[in-house]
């Protein structure tokens, strides 16, 4: 990928999507990155990260949420918790900071296998030693390997706190995985089948009233109304043809 090329396309998915991804704090302590896949009028929205960024907090804890150039956390629930292979996590934000003046924006996942060679851009916050990160940083790679079932793996250095952030295809501008770890030049990240499948049980949990249900009624009204819109349905992999690379 050309120089200018990598640069104009880290500044678009920048320009696009900053409002969308968020710095999770608990107790003082920087955690890492989640970014917003649904949110509605009432304020409210729904933020996916990594199960390791906040496998410490209590579920019944609430966390601190940033979105870009805030000062004011928004108030975060863990509303469900995955595992050490299962490495995600949704968190819940009944109403946004007052210091968040325009809405998010929904951040879709690509919907088909992705290939070598293929740009992406990660955006995300990373880790500053004793200073107080207030924007996402980017960061430009490619696919290195074919995806299966659960991970993809690409060319990208980052730093720490970028785990839970979403993995943006160049030029298409939807999520293709979210970030878990690194290891030298080389990222990983859990594919959209797998967060498709982790969402898709998340609604069937809702549905059928196993998880705790006092989020209220107007989220599931909302969540309704997304999915009737086909906004959720994008958000787990329902995307035109036209959007394959």
């Amino acid at each position: 990928m050309a120089g200018g090329v990598e640069s104009q396309w880290s500044i678009r998915v920048f320009e696009r999507f900053e409002r969308s991804v968020v710095r999770l704090n608990h107790g003082g302590l920087f955690l890492g990155t989640g970014f917003v896949v649904y949110w509605d009028e009432s304020r409210a929205c729904l933020i996916i990260t990594c199960h390791h960024v906040v496998s410490r907090v209590p579920m019944s804890e609430i966390l601190d949420a940033y979105f870009s150039g805030n000062t004011i956390p928004s108030a975060v629930r863990i509303v469900r918790r995955g595992n050490d292979i299962k490495d995600l996590a949704l968190l819940w934000v009944q109403r946004m900071s007052s210091q968040v003046t325009r809405p998010p924006v929904v951040m879709d996942f690509f919907q088909h296998p992705v290939a070598p060679g293929w740009d992406v851009v990660l955006l995300g916050y990373n880790v500053l030693r004793n200073n107080f990160i207030l924007e996402p940083s980017t960061w430009s790679g490619r696919i290195i390997s074919p995806s299966t079932n659960t991970h993809i793996k690409y060319s990208c250095t980052s730093t720490g706190g970028m785990s839970g952030s979403p993995i943006v295809l160049a030029g298409v501008n939807k999520v293709v995985g979210v970030h878990f770890m690194s290891s030298g030049s080389t990222g990983y990240a859990i594919c959209t089948q797998a967060i498709r499948e982790y969402l898709e049980e998340y609604l069937h949990m809702r549905a059928a009233g196993t998880l705790d249900v006092s989020l209220g009624m107007q989220y599931e009204r909302g969540f309704c109304l997304q999915r009737a819109a086909g906004t959720l349905d994008a958000n787990l992999g329902m995307q035109d043809e036209g959007d394959r690379r």
